[in-house]
């Protein structure tokens, strides 16, 4: 075993939490190590348990697609809202998106817009685009086109093709704003060329 494996591994046994981090994410990963999911769950877990944010975070994501363990959303949003709490904007996505999902035992579409908002605020561009089109369609809030508007923005300039297609959508339409087919096309065509489908369609639409 490399010398510095070895070394994180006395740290982790003697209860070191970034240790058993560390090892968590080279068996999670495979590096330098074979992947092992449940290796990598015990040291998640060991850190997790201390309060370690970003191993909370790997845990619920463990829980959540059902690596070394049986998917269980209840569990990884336990997980994930430990690490959420303290900030990891990560957890706050993920929390967006598990509580979305209509099928779910957990649908919850007022916890969607809660972590999807804080997610956005922190940064997460996935989720900027979600809390946009939460505005615009009502979900989970009261339909407001000048929020959509905004993130869906924010969003679009960092270069997220739907969100890109979404405002050019807006601008040929006027949904909320007032129409201009010169900003539609601007955006139309930058999404377009991300290959966005429903972006190249409506900019042929503008042509004829």
């Amino acid at each position: 075993m490399d010398s510095v494996i070895e070394y994180y591994m006395e740290s982790a046994k003697k209860g070191d939490a970034n240790a058993q981090y560390f090892l968590g994410r080279l068996y999670f990963f495979g590096k330098q190590v074979p992947k092992d999911y449940r290796e990598s769950y015990k040291w998640f877990e060991k850190a997790a348990l201390r309060g370690h944010t970003e191993s909370q975070y790997y845990l619920g994501l463990m829980f959540y697609r059902g690596y070394a363990v049986n998917k269980d959303y209840k569990e990884a949003c336990k997980w994930f809202i430990k690490a959420a709490e303290q900030g990891d904007v990560d957890a706050q996505e993920l929390l967006g998106e598990i509580y979305g999902k209509e099928n779910s035992v957990i649908y919850d579409i007022k916890e969607t817009y809660k972590w999807f908002k804080k997610a956005a605020i922190n940064g997460s561009l996935n989720a900027q685009y979600n809390l946009g089109q939460m505005y615009l369609k009502g979900a989970g809030v009261d339909r407001n086109y000048r929020e959509a508007y905004k993130w869906l923005k924010k969003a679009a300039k960092r270069d997220d093709a739907d969100a890109q297609f979404e405002l050019g959508l807006m601008y040929r339409i006027g949904d909320g704003i007032k129409q201009d087919y010169l900003k539609a096309y601007k955006w139309f065509k930058k999404s377009a060329y991300q290959k966005n489908s429903d972006a190249q369609f409506n900019l042929g639409v503008l042509y004829n």
